[in-house]
């Protein structure tokens, strides 16, 4: 599945000034079937109001939404189907929750669809041993008691059931712990085929240095880069430049001088060159 903007703008509305805040101001780009993209930016740039926006739970004020070529938003028959197609876990779990059990809150949107029972069972239960959780010890608890990172998982577990052909993730790796992100890196790896594309907000750019192929920086309400994540990354001067965090990795790279073998910026080819320039120890941040 292939999407792309075309000039789309979104304000919010103000009625106590009577003015609208723009946000969006003219954001294009495309993303095709089986591409992991990096959606960056400061505070309050408009990365969550964009995933909406492709989610369909926000309408703009002008611009188009194509899937695989076709506009949506001007045919209502079109942007439902293109919704079913799009999985997106918001930043906040409680803001997606809304069944009684962990079972209800995956399998609702598979029954929607029409999946088998048993099979949404197999999925989920599959999901979420990616994730290093419990389908069968978890499946009668309310979503409301679990802890941050347990309802992140299940959050992003209940979009994936379905197989989107677009995933949407909101800041998915906040509040988990090592090991809950890196089970998310790898469910990112393993996905639900090549097919499936992700467009994903993260300030965790460890996560986002190991799975994705592209960034999109937004910056004034438009899209500023737009550029392989490997080419983006290998300037950590502009990378800061732009107020974002540089992957833990590439800094290592920098504290190695100008041995610059790091067009792929990930743990284990830092440790690798670390090893080879003879360093005994890799400098990581703390908690990693």
């Amino acid at each position: 599945m292939r999407i792309a903007l075309r000039g789309v703008a979104y304000s919010y509305p103000r009625p106590a000034s009577g003015h609208d805040t723009p946000i969006l101001r003219d954001v294009s780009f495309a993303m095709g079937a089986g591409e992991t993209v990096r959606l960056m930016g400061r505070e309050g740039a408009g990365k969550t109001t964009l995933l909406q926006l492709v989610a369909g739970l926000l309408r703009p004020d002008s611009g188009s939404l194509l899937v695989d070529g076709e506009a949506v938003w001007e045919d209502s028959s079109r942007e439902r189907s293109a919704r079913r197609r799009v999985g997106f876990a918001f930043q906040f779990p409680e803001q997606q929750f809304f069944r009684e059990t962990v079972e209800d809150e995956l399998l609702y949107a598979a029954g929607n669809f029409g999946m088998d029972a048993s099979e949404a069972r197999g999925r989920a239960a599959r999901v979420m041993e990616v994730l290093g959780l419990s389908f069968e010890g978890m499946r009668g608890r309310s979503p409301f008691t679990l802890s941050l990172g347990e309802a992140r998982r299940v959050a992003v577990a209940s979009v994936l059931v379905t197989s989107p052909a677009v995933l949407l993730l909101d800041e998915p790796t906040a509040g988990l712990d090592g090991r809950g992100a890196a089970a998310l890196l790898e469910l990112l790896r393993l996905r639900s085929g090549p097919e499936m594309s992700a467009l994903i907000v993260s300030h965790d750019a460890e996560l986002l240095a190991e799975c994705a192929t592209r960034v999109l920086l937004l910056q004034e309400g438009r899209i500023a880069v737009d550029a392989p994540a490997a080419e983006f990354f290998r300037d950590p001067v502009a990378v800061r430049g732009h107020g974002l965090a540089v992957p833990e990795a590439v800094e290592v790279m920098e504290d190695l001088g100008a041995l610059g073998r790091a067009s792929r910026a990930t743990r284990a080819e830092a440790r690798r060159i670390y090893d080879e320039a003879g360093r005994p120890t890799l400098p990581l941040r703390p908690g990693r």
